[in-house]
């Protein structure tokens, strides 16, 4: 309630999807910061990370850890584990039929 003018003013707007596929219309971008851990690093993500971006995401299934990956000037990725952690799984959603 208190910060419902970003929502009003369109400075923040909220969107569900496929966290695996990210948000492409509105790529690319300078960070992205996934909240749940991935089995591995999706690659729709990667690609949508602006060079000289940042992405900090949990991956791992029974061990998990949190990874910063830059994108580099050139378009290369570079990815440090910094710890481990324990995150709730990044789900695939249901197919429709």
């Amino acid at each position: 309630k208190e910060d419902a003018d970003l929502l009003d003013s369109g400075t923040l707007q909220v969107e569900q999807g496929d966290g695996w596929k990210g948000f492409e219309q509105a790529s690319p971008y300078d960070s992205i910061h996934v909240g749940a851990a991935a089995e591995s690093v999706p690659e729709a993500l990667l690609e949508q990370l602006k060079p000289g971006g940042r992405m900090v995401i949990p991956v791992g299934t029974t061990t998990q850890q949190f990874c910063t990956i830059d994108r580099l000037p050139n378009g290369n990725f570079e990815q440090k584990s910094l710890m481990g952690v324990m995150y709730v799984p990044l789900v695939h959603p249901p197919s429709c039929i």
